[in-house]
C-alpha cells in the first residue's frame, strides 16, 4: 500500500494541520510538544524507509556519509534543541557507531531525507511515498516553526529550508 492512500484510511502516522486540535486552554508549550512528538514519529519512518535503501546499488550503505554532514548535524542539534551530541571514537564519522547513525533522525534531517536519486527515479511507488512522507514532515515543520505557507523561501522542502535558516541566521 502506497503511503499517499492511507489518507483515505484512519492513519495516526498522517499529519495534517486540522488534526491537531488543541483546547485554547493548553499552552503553546504543550501544542509545540505534541507537534515535536509528531515529527519525531515521522522522521522515524523516514529514516526507515531510506536507510532500506541506503547501499543499494553500490553495495557500500553510509558512502555518502561525510564528516561536514556530521558538523552540520552537532550543529543543528546545538542550535534547534539545545543539545551536545557525544561523538563517538569512529575516525572519520563523529557519530557512526557500529550499526550505522548515532543520531535520532530528527536531529539529522538532512541525512534523513536523503536517498539516491536513482531509487526516485527507478521506483515510482517508493517515489510517491517518500514525497508523501517527506511532504508531512514539512507540513509539521512549518507549523513547529511559525513559518507561514506562503513563505516562497520556505516552500517546497520545509524542513531542509527550516535547518538554512537556522545555519545561516537569516533570509536571502
Amino acid at each position: 500500500m502506497r503511503l499517499d492512500e492511507e489518507k483515505d484510511e484512519k492513519d495516526d502516522n498522517a499529519y495534517q494541520p486540522q488534526d491537531l486540535i488543541v483546547p485554547e486552554s493548553l499552552s503553546d508549550r504543550n501544542k509545540r510538544s505534541q507537534l515535536k512528538s509528531q515529527l519525531h514519529k515521522q522522521y522515524e519512518r523516514m529514516a526507515s524507509m531510506t536507510r532500506g535503501r541506503c547501499g543499494d546499488p553500490c553495495g557500500r550503505p553510509g558512502r555518502c556519509c561525510k564528516p561536514e554532514f556530521c558538523e552540520m548535524t552537532a550543529q543543528y542539534a546545538r542550535e534547534v534543541y539545545n543539545l551536545q551530541l557525544h561523538r563517538t571514537k569512529h575516525p572519520d564519522l563523529p557519530f557512526m557507531g557500529q550499526y550505522g547513525c548515532t543520531v535520532a533522525p530528527y536531529l539529522r534531517p538532512h541525512c534523513t531525507v536523503y536517498v539516491c536519486e536513482k531509487h526516485l527515479e527507478e521506483d515510482p511507488e517508493f517515489k510517491v511515498n517518500y514525497q508523501w512522507l517527506r511532504d508531512q514532515i514539512d507540513r509539521i515543520e512549518l507549523d513547529l516553526h511559525g513559518i507561514s505557507k506562503d513563505d516562497p523561501w520556505s516552500v517546497p522542502g520545509a524542513a531542509s529550508n527550516v535547518l538554512r535558516r537556522q545555519m545561516r541566521g537569516t533570509r536571502p
